[in-house]
């Protein structure tokens, strides 16, 4: 039997937390907030909460599927721009404690991300 072992990874991989998500659920209503309602693709949440824009696939079935199954958001239509709160911006899924995820959503809260979509 051949066992290949999977090549090393240098640096942080990104880690699907519940922190994650919250950011996920922070960029989607600010940008619905300066989109007048409008809902971002996959591509855009990806680059808004520090993935590449390619991390859409990632993004769309570790993070916003989960959301969906746990009602924090629903699907609207087939489509780029499917996806929609079904939450207020108020409610908290979870607190962002990491450093670096705490840093993604203060940049979130100021717009830089949104400025560079």
């Amino acid at each position: 039997m051949l066992i290949v072992e999977s090549p090393k990874r240098h640096g942080k991989s990104p880690v699907i937390t519940r922190q994650r998500k919250q950011l996920v659920l922070n960029f989607i209503h600010e940008y619905r907030r300066v989109n007048q309602g409008v809902n971002p693709t996959f591509a855009e949440i990806a680059k808004g909460i520090g993935y590449t824009e390619t991390s859409e696939g990632t993004v769309h079935h570790t993070l916003v599927e989960p959301l969906i199954e746990e009602g924090w958001l629903y699907r609207i239509a087939p489509g780029a721009r499917m996806i929609a709160p079904s939450k207020l911006a108020t409610e908290t899924y979870c607190p962002i404690t990491d450093p670096d995820l705490k840093a993604i959503a203060k940049k979130q809260r100021n717009l830089r991300i949104l400025r560079r979509l």
